[in-house]
C-alpha cells in the first residue's frame, strides 16, 4: 500500500552511567532505513532513552525522500505508545519530548502505535525486527558507535 511506512524502534539504557542509545529499522514500499546510534546528552532513565529514539526515528523518517501518509510504530515501550496514541497523561519530566513527538507526528495523516512484546525470539517480522532494534541498540551503545544503511527498494 503507497502512503504506508512502519517504524520498528527500541532503545537501551545504562543506568550507571545514564547514557542510552537507540535502533530503528524504517520500512516503506520504497526504502528501508537501518539506523542506530548513542545519545549526545545523558538520558534521565529508560523510558526518557525509548522517548528520544522516537524522535531520532520519525526524524529520520522526515528527512528522507519517502513521505507517508500513514506511519505505524512498533514500540516495546508502553511510555511511548501512550505518549503516541495520546491515551496517557504524560508524566512532566517527558513533556518536552512528548510534545516533540506530537509536532512530528503533524507531518502524517494517521499515525499510531502497535504493541511488540520485547525478547520474544523472533516468532514473527515485528518481533524479529525488534530483536535486531534491540540488539543493535545495546551495541552502539557498548562500543559508542552509529550506524546508517538506507536501501532503496526500487533498485534493488
Amino acid at each position: 500500500m503507497r502512503g504506508f511506512c512502519t517504524i520498528n524502534v527500541d532503545a537501551s539504557f545504562d543506568h550507571k552511567i545514564k547514557k542510552g542509545s537507540f535502533a530503528c529499522l524504517i520500512v516503506s514500499d520504497d526504502l528501508i532505513i537501518k539506523a542506530a546510534s548513542s545519545f549526545r546528552e545523558p538520558c534521565l532513565d529508560s523510558n526518557e532513552a525509548e522517548i528520544k529514539g522516537l524522535i531520532n526515528s520519525l526524524h529520520l523518517l522526515i528527512k528522507s525522500r519517502f513521505n507517508p501518509t500513514t506511519v505505524v510504530i512498533n514500540c516495546d515501550n508502553s511510555t511511548v505508545r501512550g505518549i503516541v496514541s495520546q491515551k496517557i497523561k504524560v508524566n512532566k519530566k517527558y513533556e518536552h519530548l512528548a510534545s516533540y513527538i506530537t509536532q512530528q507526528m503533524e507531518c502524517f495523516t494517521t499515525c499510531y502505535p502497535k504493541i511488540i512484546k520485547g525478547h520474544q525470539h523472533g516468532k514473527n517480522g515485528r518481533q524479529r525486527c525488534n530483536n535486531w532494534c534491540d540488539a543493535k541498540a545495546k551495541e552502539v551503545l557498548r562500543k559508542g558507535t552509529t550506524y546508517y544503511e538506507e536501501i532503496d527498494k526500487l533498485c534493488s
